[in-house]
């Protein structure tokens, strides 16, 4: 019997355009009643991600930047922090092919450079308003959460990134989205390291967590979960790693999931 609902956002609970529907708050209202939890996990920071915190009602922790923190109410419950001094290579070269750059610090984000990529997507959504100083006293002693390369051409450089990252000592973790970024964190900062750190902290088995996704960052997820279901539009290898592909896509899917798995409609 499930008892924790793990859903991702962006490709999954939200529509284009960051859109999160009125029949989310339902399902999660629905979910309640049958006294069984909501929470999310997401590859964006905190400040990305209190909005639908507040706006879905969250009464747990959701799972935040991939895994590298736990959050609550605001409140830091989980951290997985990396320094930032063994990436100055990488992010010297990415930015030197004219790449965006942007770190997640204490929830907070800040880009390196206003590239065509950061000025649409603060035009779009608001995003990347905070610019990051780099100084060598901050290349020296930062320590982070994420670090995202993202080539907004899709040049195909991005492999280039990928294989920089290849080369990272161990404690440093990252993920590959197709043609257009690489996001890097802490070795032990995964999505399903997140839902395990739920399932302790909640006192729910594994075996009673359904957890729904679509992109590479999922995969282990939904391998991990009691129940993995990826939505219609999810990549191949995050279909190939669901107990349960939906018919339909983004939130239509996860609702369809909750509804099979839970509400058993």
């Amino acid at each position: 019997m499930v008892k924790l609902v793990v859903s991702d956002m962006d490709g999954t609970l939200l529509g284009p355009g960051s859109f999160l529907g009125q029949e989310a708050l339902l399902m999660v209202r629905q979910l309640k009643e049958k006294g069984i939890g909501f929470t999310i996990a997401t590859g964006r920071s905190r400040c990305l991600s209190e909005s639908y915190e507040a706006l879905l009602g969250l009464e747990l922790p959701y799972i935040s930047c991939n895994g590298a923190m736990i959050v609550r109410r605001g409140q830091i419950i989980k951290r997985y922090p990396i320094p930032l001094s063994a990436l100055r290579p990488l992010i010297e070269e990415a930015d030197r092919m004219g790449m965006s750059i942007v770190f997640s610090i204490d929830g907070e984000e800040f880009y390196l450079r206003e590239t065509p990529w950061i000025l649409e997507k603060r035009e779009e959504e608001g995003f990347y308003r905070n610019k990051m100083a780099l100084t060598e006293a901050v290349w020296n002693e930062l320590h982070l959460e994420k670090i995202m390369v993202m080539d907004g051409n899709a040049s195909g450089r991005i492999g280039q990134v990928e294989a920089r990252c290849r080369t990272l000592p161990a404690q440093y973790g990252f993920t590959r989205y197709n043609d257009r970024s690489v996001e890097i964190v802490h070795c032990q900062a995964t999505k399903a390291n997140g839902i395990r750190f739920l399932s302790q902290y909640l006192g729910i088995p594994m075996e009673e967590i359904l957890a729904v996704g679509d992109h590479q960052n999922d995969c282990e997820m939904l391998r991990a979960a009691g129940i993995g279901a990826a939505v219609a539009n999810a990549i191949p290898a995050a279909r190939e790693s669901a107990d349960y592909v939906t018919k339909s896509d983004h939130l239509a899917g996860v609702l369809e999931a909750v509804r099979r798995f839970c509400l058993h409609e």
